[in-house]
């Protein structure tokens, strides 16, 4: 074969060895595997080469700068957008699916965080914004609750005229409870020592 000759691939029925570079100004079309034989191998992408990839010896394959590996559509993407950031961009959504997804290191999150089963956080939590529960029933299981408020507001969500008492009850385990309230049919303080009697706390207004 000359210089300037055609070399159709049907007509090659043996093993080709070509000592140097070979120029394909169309498609290079390969029936099966294509190996890169040498370390550092680079594939270049584009007329002025400025997409690549590079073998990375026993490691991987670099893709250069900030370029994008692309899904779909030029709106979903990984890339590098600095050094040492790796960028996931979706422009809808990004779902990892997994039995167990571990997060080694700071989860900052801008947006909002909607958590659809129970959170479970073993070590300490710092919220410095105001916390909102909505829920039928909170339960704190710690040994000492310290609270810089000086006023608790219970029966919060009434509105109108007010109809069932409010108060703090202590549990005492085998012992039976006790407990101060506000008695909201006879408008007054009442304590109890034995969780059932309750006796009306003398005021100025009200004695024993």
């Amino acid at each position: 074969v000359g210089i300037g000759s055609t070399l159709a691939y049907s007509a090659i029925d043996e093993k080709l060895v070509v000592d140097g570079n070979i120029k394909s100004v169309g498609d290079l079309i390969i029936g099966d595997d294509a190996s890169l034989k040498s370390d550092g191998s680079i594939l270049n992408f584009g007329a002025d080469s400025e997409v690549n990839l590079t073998h990375v010896a026993d490691t991987g394959l670099l893709l250069n700068s900030s370029r994008q590996l692309q899904f779909g559509d030029s709106g979903t993407y990984i890339h590098q957008s600095a050094d040492g950031v790796l960028d996931l961009v979706a422009d809808t959504e990004i779902e990892l699916n997994a039995t167990t997804i571990d997060i080694n290191g700071v989860a900052d999150v801008s947006g909002n965080l909607a958590v659809g089963g129970t959170a479970t956080i073993t070590a300490n939590t710092t919220i410095t914004g105001n916390l909102t529960v909505n829920g039928s029933a909170t339960a704190i299981h710690t040994t000492n609750t310290t609270i810089n408020d000086n006023i608790f507001i219970l029966n919060n969500d009434v509105t109108g005229t007010p109809s069932e008492n409010a108060g703090i009850e202590v549990e005492r385990g085998t012992s039976t409870n006790v407990a101060l309230r506000w008695n909201e049919s006879t408008d007054k303080w009442q304590i109890t020592n034995d969780g059932s009697s309750y006796n009306d706390i003398a005021t100025s207004a009200v004695t024993h």
